[in-house]
């Protein structure tokens, strides 16, 4: 396990625990106010949160709720269209054993509070949750919503062609009467695991919506996302999260300082302290982004630019000789001539 004080949650996940609380007709914005969030916050992509702060909201819709099996209501709504871009690569999947991958390898980019890992033998194939961090007294609600959810992923993707046959929990207790509802076969508690069953006959069954094109061009983003983590924590990672996610029309520095809940001065200063700017954030996952996209040669030069927020192609050329010492034209072909050669 590691030592995490604060980690990133898409604000997706928070927005259905503060459904929750809603439903009880409580007073939803002081509960936000309890944990420094305020309503606008929830359509964000990523929330940052202390694992504090988490575990006590956790802890809190426990018991306004009164229903140990809150975790399994959360995990009902989170559907495979909820995973932002690692969900629209698992729709695009060939196999199920594609989809385990991708989870086993980008599961981080949606949270960092578990990891996924499966375990085959000639039988059966179990699909496995373990904790980055001690979840303490919060474990059973947290694994009850994240294996429901990749369960329900599953399940969409094969249109419910592939049956789980064993869901375990290693709580001691649950909504046990729920668990079986939701999930439609045998539901234990107080196991040594988290996760669940499944047929090998069905892992490597082609998928009815599989786009392997489409696939493909969804696994370099989640690559690309992945790559983009490091400081993930820090400020500085932080805007090259938001930058990535509204990549299409590059936000301007108030309005990142606004989505940072500061000031643009304070958001220059924090990042000068960091060793770097927004300018200079910007430059690099443009950079980033223009390399990926004349390798991928699925945009003409131009196209690029204007995806890339320049007005002017020229802008762009030169910026790009900048970065890579050749025109972009140049490097294309050379990324072409690699490509044949098999480099």
């Amino acid at each position: 396990m590691i030592a995490m004080d604060t980690f990133i949650l898409p604000g997706y996940y928070v927005r259905q625990i503060h459904e929750q609380i809603r439903a009880l007709g409580l007073d939803t914005e002081r509960w936000l106010q309890s944990y420094q969030l305020r309503p606008e916050q929830l359509s964000e992509p990523f929330l940052e949160l202390s694992l504090l702060s988490f575990k006590d909201m956790v802890r809190s819709i426990v018991q306004l709720t009164g229903e140990p099996g809150v975790g399994l209501l959360v995990g009902s709504t989170l559907l495979a269209h909820t995973h932002g871009i690692l969900g629209y690569a698992a729709l695009n999947s060939s196999t199920l054993r594609q989809v385990v991958d991708l989870f086993e390898r980008f599961m981080v980019l949606r949270t960092t509070l578990v990891h996924m890992e499966h375990e085959e033998d000639e039988v059966s194939y179990r699909i496995v949750f373990r904790e980055n961090v001690a979840l303490e007294d919060v474990r059973g609600p947290i694994m009850d919503a994240v294996v429901l959810a990749i369960r329900n992923v599953l399940s969409f993707i094969t249109m419910d062609q592939c049956p789980v046959e064993q869901v375990a929990f290693s709580s001691p207790t649950g909504n046990h009467k729920l668990a079986l509802s939701l999930f439609g076969c045998t539901v234990s508690y107080a196991s040594d695991w988290d996760g669940f069953c499944i047929a090998r006959q069905w892992l490597d069954r082609p998928l009815t919506m599989s786009d392997p094109r489409t696939f493909a061009e969804a696994e370099v983003l989640c690559s690309r996302e992945l790559q983009l983590m490091e400081g993930r924590v820090s400020l500085a990672g932080r805007v090259r999260q938001l930058l990535i996610a509204q990549q299409s029309q590059f936000p301007k520095l108030d309005i990142v300082a606004h989505h940072m809940l500061m000031t643009s001065r304070t958001l220059h200063r924090r990042l000068t302290e960091e060793g770097t700017s927004f300018h200079q954030l910007l430059d690099e996952v443009r950079h980033k982004l223009a390399v990926e996209h004349l390798r991928r040669a699925n945009l003409s030069i131009k196209e690029i630019a204007f995806t890339l927020g320049y007005g002017d192609p020229a802008n762009f050329r030169r910026a790009f000789k900048r970065w890579e010492g050749l025109s972009p034209q140049d490097f294309q072909q050379r990324s072409d001539e690699a490509s044949r050669l098999g480099h």
